[in-house]
């Protein structure tokens, strides 16, 4: 009974390990099929739809981090335009020029008043306007914008209210610099969208600190370059006229090449007018002296009389002591 029993032990013993052996071989083998079902993909026929979506995440996260480590690194914003595809301004005609005009004018009129009046008046019909002024007793100083084609109008109409004595126009040509700064802002228009695509991918604080302050940059210069457009643009469309009106008693006409007989009427005119104004002027100066005249007369009228009286009392006083002294005997004057 015994050995029955130690052969039925034995018997069972082989029995598992040949099972144990069996279910390892199974389970190395669904290893091996396992792993080569996730190498092989879809060449397989079968794949984790999960694992595929994580690579996909990680996939975007990484050019994200790589564009990101890029964005600091960007060169900073070239001063230079780029010039690639413009058209170059001394190849431009006259029409497309971008040309300042600023004019200064001296004139002389017999009426102040009516000249001013008058001058506002066509300043406001040819659609510019007053941009300073200073009014004084005999003259007055006028800046004015007037639109550029309306500038040459407008020197003819002063011309006509007075007679213009000086002129100076001073024209500025800017169409290079403002191909310029159009060139520039073009470039920066294009910075300031790539960042802003970085904004939108930025994810921590950090990241949005430092495109932040690359945008800032970009945002600055865009106005600083736009401010000096629109200063250009107003020039160029309003030209600056100045001003400045005398008023006298006798416009002085000058001609560029006066004759010999002119220069003599001229030279004669003046003279006489010069020798009238000085005639009235002593005139004035009489007139308006009289109260002190007469003062002085009143004064020397007094210290003649005054004079008179004692130099007459005098003579009165010898001639009586003359007469006593012949009248007197001979005895009595010894």
């Amino acid at each position: 009974m015994k050995r029955s029993i130690s052969i039925l032990m034995a018997l069972a013993m082989v029995l598992c390990i040949f099972t144990g052996c069996g279910a390892s071989s199974n389970l190395k083998d669904f290893n091996q099929s396992a792993d080569m079902a996730v190498t092989e993909g879809f060449d397989g026929g079968w794949y984790d739809v999960s694992d595929d979506v994580e690579w996909i995440e990680e996939e975007w996260a990484v050019e994200d981090d790589v564009a990101l480590e890029e964005a600091p690194m960007m060169p900073s914003v070239d001063k230079s335009p780029d010039t690639s595809g413009n058209v170059d301004a001394d190849s431009l005609p006259a029409s497309e020029r971008k040309i300042i005009k600023n004019k200064s004018m001296d004139v002389q009129t017999t009426d102040l008043n009516a000249f001013v009046e008058e001058l506002k008046k066509q300043v406001t019909a040819l659609g510019g306007y007053i941009e300073n002024s200073s009014n004084y007793k005999e003259s007055a100083d006028f800046t004015l914008r007037i639109p550029a084609e309306n500038y040459d109008a407008f020197s003819a109409v002063v011309g006509n209210l007075g007679t213009v004595t000086y002129e100076n126009e001073y024209i500025d040509d800017v169409t290079s610099q403002y191909i310029d700064i159009e060139a520039r802002l073009k470039a920066l228009r294009t910075e300031q969208e790539s960042y802003l695509r970085l904004m939108e991918k930025a994810e921590t604080v950090e990241e949005i600190l430092q495109i932040q302050s690359y945008l800032s940059n970009v945002n600055y210069q865009i106005e600083s370059y736009t401010a000096q457009l629109n200063s250009y643009k107003s020039k160029i469309s309003y030209s600056t006229i100045r001003v400045n009106v005398v008023e006298v008693e006798r416009v002085v006409t000058v001609t560029e090449k006066p004759t010999v007989f002119e220069r003599i009427s001229s030279r004669l005119s003046d003279n006489l007018y010069d020798i009238g104004e000085d005639a009235k002027d002593l005139f004035v100066d009489f007139v308006s002296s009289l109260p002190y005249i007469a003062i002085w007369a009143v004064i020397i009228l007094v210290c003649v009389i005054i004079l008179k009286l004692i130099f007459g009392n005098r003579k009165k006083k010898k001639a009586k002591s003359s007469l006593t002294n012949i009248q007197k005997p001979e005895s009595e004057i010894k």
